[in-house]
């Protein structure tokens, strides 16, 4: 079932005030539609149902004009008028798109590699570089108001969207999301890259890997946990080929496509038994490409909501691995949504290698505070530790599960609560 949100519908209805007196009525559950095909097959009854960016120009009118749709929100689909006055008469809610963009504002999944690399004829930009530019075009904060309405609409679908992924997540085949993040910067030929890599191998058999979704150490998860389903030899192989693709100098437009197109090439060749991983980008870092090797892809305009639910979603722990900046806003981030327990338990985090040394211990020391405090203590600080080597962060990550909480929203350890098995 899918619920609209509070939000959603303040969204949907600044452009549609009339629907205002049916609020009350249906506010409610929605059955979410997957496919044109899927809502053909509900014909004539479409009550309550939510379908969301589809093209529904193949539903003949005659079918149409008999159906059922109290209740039912049709939002940002291509329609043709007739059918719009159709399914209005049958009850049904029907909201245009509010604003001309190259994105969907209203979609139901996440974007896939072959969505996101469809090439435009007129243009030769992919449906990545041609949102990017977009986005460029209007800025980061947007002052049109229509296109601000449109980003929002569009990133509380991607966030309706990763939800339903990651409640596919379940025992005893997937034993919970862990996040790692690390660095844009690291190329293929780097250590901490092979060293990523191998982490999200072993994970990635047993867990659903999620990253930022962008290169570096995000694209060395990603592959890692592509390749999961295939020899550790495999891994190795493909690693190298990427290592000879690997630019020399940065700035070199044809020797970067030259890369992408080995990338992808790696990706089609071991697809094949590939498992399915998470990457989080943002067109708020567009400079930096979305990773050939996630196969879900949740990508949000806003950089502050796609950093909360990439450590959010994490619920079986965050892995910091090789990075800058952007790794440590992601470190005091996932200690605080621990400190307070946020989501409701305590996550491992894990430092692999040597780079956060400063990070670790601030966030060791506070925890060690929050656990001798006096009144409603937490013990966070367990689930946090500080390794060398993919294998002991494997290890850590398989012997820790998350901490429950009390009343006081403090983390308790096992001894007073079984830990969650997220």
């Amino acid at each position: 079932m899918f619920r609209i949100t509070l939000a959603s519908l303040l969204l949907v209805f600044t452009y549609v005030p009339a629907v205002l007196g049916q609020v009350a009525e249906c506010v409610a559950d929605k059955i979410a539609i997957k496919s044109p095909d899927e809502l053909k097959a509900r014909l004539p009854n479409l009550e309550s149902v939510l379908v969301e960016g589809m093209d529904l120009t193949s539903i003949g009118l005659q079918a149409l004009r008999h159906s059922k749709a109290h209740c039912a929100v049709f939002l940002g689909n291509t329609l043709n008028e007739d059918q719009k006055v159709l399914l209005k008469r049958a009850g049904a809610t029907v909201v245009d798109s509010p604003f001309q963009t190259p994105y969907a504002p209203f979609r139901t999944i996440l974007y896939s590699q072959s969505e996101l690399e469809t090439v435009n004829k007129a243009t030769g930009l992919t449906l990545d570089e041609t949102i990017y530019e977009h986005f460029k075009k209007f800025g980061k904060i947007p002052s049109n108001l229509l296109e601000a309405q449109s980003r929002g609409l569009h990133d509380q679908s991607i966030d309706n969207a990763l939800l339903s992924r990651v409640a596919q997540c379940r025992a005893p085949t997937c034993l919970g999301v862990i996040g790692i993040t690390g660095g844009s910067s690291v190329k293929a030929t780097d250590a901490a890259y092979e060293q990523a890599a191998r982490l999200a191998y072993r994970l990635g058999s047993k867990y659903l890997v999620a990253t930022g979704g962008g290169p570096g150490i995000m694209e060395a998860a990603n592959l890692g946990a592509l390749m999961s389903g295939h020899t550790e030899q495999e891994l190795l192989d493909a690693i190298a080929q990427l290592k000879a693709a690997v630019p020399t100098d940065p700035n070199d437009p044809i020797a970067s496509a030259h890369y992408l197109t080995v990338a992808r090439h790696v990706r089609d060749q071991y697809a094949a038994g590939s498992t399915s991983s998470l990457g989080v980008p943002t067109w708020f870092y567009g400079s930096e490409p979305t990773n050939v090797f996630a196969t879900d892809i949740a990508k949000y305009f806003s950089n502050g909501i796609r950093e909360e639910r990439l450590l959010e979603k994490s619920r079986r722990g965050v892995i910091f691995v090789f990075g800058s900046a952007g790794t440590r806003q992601e470190i005091f981030m996932t200690a605080a949504q621990n400190h307070y327990a946020t989501f409701g338990q305590c996550a491992p985090m894990v430092f692999l290698g040597n780079r956060f040394v400063v990070e670790y211990a601030a966030v060791q020391a506070a925890a060690d505070a929050a656990a001798a405090a006096s009144k409603n203590p937490t013990f966070y600080g367990d689930l946090i530790a500080k390794v060398s080597t993919a294998d002991e962060a494997f290890a850590f990550i398989e012997n820790h599960p998350p901490y429950g909480v009390d009343k006081a929203n403090a983390c308790i350890r096992p001894a007073s609560s079984q830990p969650l098995n997220m």
